[in-house]
């Protein structure tokens, strides 16, 4: 109790960045080694996993980042044109 120091946590670091294109890659190497092997999955299964990692890496992910883009544009021009227009108005007010 009193000469047992205590031990460290243990390191665990997950990623924040994750290379897709490698991961596939790899997965891509595994399946060729199960195939030349004999040790095969079912086609459809793997396929259908494929498909699936493929389409979640080719997001419009540009596409969605220009809609922000555009949409901050817009509101931006609705501001300076609603303050544009109270000032006119201000201006109005105090010349009349």
């Amino acid at each position: 109790m009193f000469f047992q120091s205590s031990r460290p946590r243990r390191f665990h670091h997950e990623y924040m960045y994750v290379d897709e294109r490698k991961e596939l890659l790899k997965e891509l190497e595994r399946r060729n080694r199960q195939e030349t092997s004999g040790e095969g999955t079912t086609q459809d299964s793997y396929h259908e996993q494929m498909q699936k990692r493929i389409a979640g890496s080719l997001r419009p992910r540009i596409l969605r980042h220009r809609s922000i883009r555009y949409t901050a544009l817009w509101v931006a021009l609705a501001l300076s044109a609603g303050v544009i227009v109270l000032f006119i108005i201000l201006f109005f007010s105090l010349i009349g």
